[in-house]
């Protein structure tokens, strides 16, 4: 296998040889390039524009609730999800927070 390997490198090195000795078809062996002409135009709103909307909670929408507590109607808003221990009237606020589109609840107030 060694041996094999050993005479098919000259045969190898042969064939780029032609490559090696052909000529770029310019006359001072400086290639010439070509014109690259890019052009663009910008955004007309940026990508996160539709991915992340704003949804705006009235003051009537916490009124007809049956409750009329402000976790009731958020628990209806896409990607929003709280967390509580208890009740929000009489828990401690360090007991309780939101998390926005699954990261988490320490993620969200940063």
């Amino acid at each position: 296998m060694r041996l094999a390997c050993l005479l098919a490198l000259p045969t190898i090195a042969l064939a780029a040889t032609p490559a090696l000795a052909e000529s770029d078809g310019s006359e001072d062996g400086e290639a010439q390039k070509p014109t690259i002409v890019v052009t663009g135009t910008g955004l007309p709103e940026t990508p996160a524009t539709p991915a992340y909307d704003t949804q705006v909670l009235e003051r009537a929408q916490v009124n007809s609730s049956g409750s009329g507590r402000i976790e009731d109607v958020l628990s209806a808003v896409a990607g929003f999800q709280q967390f509580r221990r208890s009740d929000s009237r009489s828990a401690n606020p360090s007991a309780q927070g939101a998390t926005l589109r699954a990261l988490g609840g320490n993620a969200s107030s940063r």
